[in-house]
C-alpha cells in the first residue's frame, strides 16, 4: 500500500531518500545519518514516531529530537517550513522540490 506522500510525488522512500541526501551532500557536504534517514523513510511512509522508534530500538522522545532536528534542517536547506505536523504537504513540497533536483 502507497502512503499519500508517495502516491503524489511518484517516488518511494528510498528513491526520495537517495534524492534527499544528494541534496543535503550539495549544500552541505555531510549526508543524514542512519537515525535521520530513518525517520525521513518513517514519516514518508505515513509511519508514527512511535513506530520508527521501535523499529531503531530507540526511545520516542530520542526519535521526537532526532525528527524536530531534521525537520528544521530541511527548512532551512528549502527555504521554508518541513514539519512532521503537516507531512503530507511539507512532504509533498519535498517530494517535488527533490524530483526536480
Amino acid at each position: 500500500m502507497l502512503s499519500r506522500v508517495q502516491r503524489q510525488s511518484g517516488m518511494d522512500a528510498t528513491a526520495a531518500l537517495d534524492a534527499l541526501n544528494r541534496l543535503i551532500f550539495a549544500k552541505t557536504g555531510k549526508q543524514l545519518n542512519t537515525l535521520q534517514s530513518a525517520v525521513f523513510c518513517g514519516t514518508w511512509l505515513g509511519q508514527k514516531y512511535q513506530d520508527i522508534a521501535a523499529s531503531c530500538h530507540c526511545s520516542d522522545a530520542h526519535i521526537k529530537t532526532v525528527g524536530a532536528e531534521l525537520w528544521e534542517l530541511l527548512s532551512q536547506l528549502l527555504g521554508e517550513p518541513v514539519s512532521k505536523k503537516k507531512p503530507s504537504l511539507s512532504l509533498r513540497t519535498l517530494g517535488r522540490r527533490i524530483i526536480s533536483t
